[in-house]
């Protein structure tokens, strides 16, 4: 009785969600249920964070220069990346890696991920240590190599 119930209402919300009375509610197609949830890229790619945290140095937005020192757990480490995003002299290309993403990463996993940045006037490298929570991957430190 209870998966007739079910399908009723399925039912009932792709129907409601098609004529757009309910627009809110999507039908999630049947090969994604069945491979599991899907999550957003953050928890795939911890290189995504980064490039973020890249984009808001190059545009230089105090908005979100704020949002993610806020997440960060050394924030006055995101002034190592601000620098040597200026020492780089526009246009500076960037290289993130090599690194080895674990499997199946715990909340509270740790990785350190080598970012070096090119210019003609030089080369400069730092250590962008990423870790894993529910929400994904957030940068907590930049620092220096080791």
């Amino acid at each position: 009785m209870r998966i007739v119930c079910v399908n009723w209402i399925c039912c009932l919300l792709g129907l409601l969600s098609s004529i757009a009375i309910f627009p809110a509610v999507r039908a999630i197609p049947d090969h994604r249920v069945r491979h599991g949830p899907i999550f957003p890229q953050s928890f795939h790619l911890p290189t995504t964070i980064i490039r973020n945290v890249i984009a808001a140095v190059d545009q230089n937005d105090p908005l979100e220069l704020a949002a993610f020192a806020a997440q960060m757990e050394s924030p006055g480490s995101l002034n190592l990346l601000i620098a040597a995003w200026q020492h780089a002299h526009r246009p500076a290309s960037f290289v993130l890696g090599p690194y080895r993403l674990p499997d199946w990463p715990a909340p509270g996993a740790q990785l350190a991920i080598p970012l070096r940045f090119a210019c003609p006037h030089g080369e400069s490298r730092l250590d962008v240590i990423v870790t894993f929570t529910v929400l994904g991957w957030q940068v907590s430190e930049i620092r220096p190599p080791v």
